[in-house]
């Protein structure tokens, strides 16, 4: 069975969020879901109550100390009538002629929340280990 997926918005990243998400549809399904990714401060307090995370905060430093960059994922599922409300605010943030950067960051903010964490990904990066010169 293929699955397909329709992106239906994209959260971008910014320094202040560190974190982009995207929603997408499951076109046989029709569930929505929010998919993000991001810095692991960003994205580990999003996770919903009661969701254990001590094993990802123990990778994050783990990866921390050997250097390399991590990344922290997490998704969850929307019902059609919050996507639908939130999308709509999403819209006229992303209008607004005054404070856009802020209105979008507070909308993004109303979705991302009470994430199932899915791992944490690491890897090295050169840019952050090359000396000043």
């Amino acid at each position: 069975r293929v699955i397909q997926y329709e992106i239906l918005d994209i959260l971008e990243f910014t320094s202040d969020r560190k974190r982009m998400s995207i929603v997408i549809s499951d076109s046989q399904s029709g569930k929505i879901f929010l998919l993000s990714k991001g810095a692991d401060e960003a994205i580990l307090p999003l996770a919903y109550c009661g969701q254990q995370i001590k094993t990802f905060v123990d990778a994050v430093d783990k990866y921390a100390q050997l250097g390399l960059r991590t990344l922290c994922l997490g998704w969850r599922e929307l019902s059609l009538e919050e996507y639908l409300e939130w999308s709509r605010l999403f819209k006229e943030a992303n209008s607004a002629l005054v404070d856009r950067e802020w209105k979008v960051a507070e909308v993004c903010q109303k979705l991302e929340h009470t994430l199932d964490i899915l791992g944490i990904s690491a890897i090295e990066d050169r840019l952050q280990v090359l000396p000043l010169l």
